[in-house]
């Protein structure tokens, strides 16, 4: 590599301008995303955990997509395809206030939604059925029950895997900014 000298790319200011503008959409879409996945994975729970059967095979089918339609094509679909199917007032006012952030957020958090639920729902149903039996015994309600007993040891036990796909979703989050200009 002749010629390549990083810290001549790091002493000019328009580069390294360029450099932190990066790391900081790369930030907002990280954290944009991740609290969008992790809503969105409280509520696909609630959902996948009810009694119905249509709700549960819906989300069933919701995660099946989003795990198995690579990431860089469901952000590419939001930003080509769905963006082209707005209205022009629409699609202007997205243009005007950074639409490729926006998308890029809804995106990666509906795609890392996908993931967080299911780390969230093994981590629930790996406590066993006997602390639900025991807490009801000691006097708790449904609710309590789950918040005091199940909940707390469930959240244990799925924080391994959340921390994978928090960290997944961080490195993810450079994928707009290499793709495309964000602004």
């Amino acid at each position: 590599m002749n010629g390549f000298d990083l810290s001549a790319i790091l002493r000019n200011q328009e580069y390294m301008a360029m450099l932190v503008h990066g790391i900081e959409m790369t930030f907002v879409i990280y954290a944009g995303s991740w609290l969008l996945a992790m809503t969105l994975a409280l509520i696909l729970l609630c959902i996948r955990f009810s009694p119905s059967r249509f709700g549960d095979r819906a989300v069933a089918a919701y995660v099946s997509y989003h795990r198995n339609v690579p990431t860089l094509v469901q952000l590419m679909l939001w930003y080509f395809g769905i963006f082209t199917l707005l209205p022009s007032g629409l699609a202007d006012w997205l243009t005007a206030h950074n639409a490729e952030t926006i998308f890029a957020v809804i995106g990666l958090g509906l795609c890392q939604a996908a993931y967080f639920s299911e780390d969230l729902r093994s981590g629930l149903r790996s406590v066993g059925s006997g602390q639900m039996e025991a807490a009801k015994a000691l006097g708790h309600s449904y609710l309590s029950a789950m918040r005091f007993i199940v909940m707390p040891q469930g959240v244990r036990n799925a924080l391994p895997p959340l921390i994978n796909h928090s960290v997944s979703c961080s490195k993810t989050a450079a994928l707009p900014s290499s793709s495309g200009r964000l602004s």
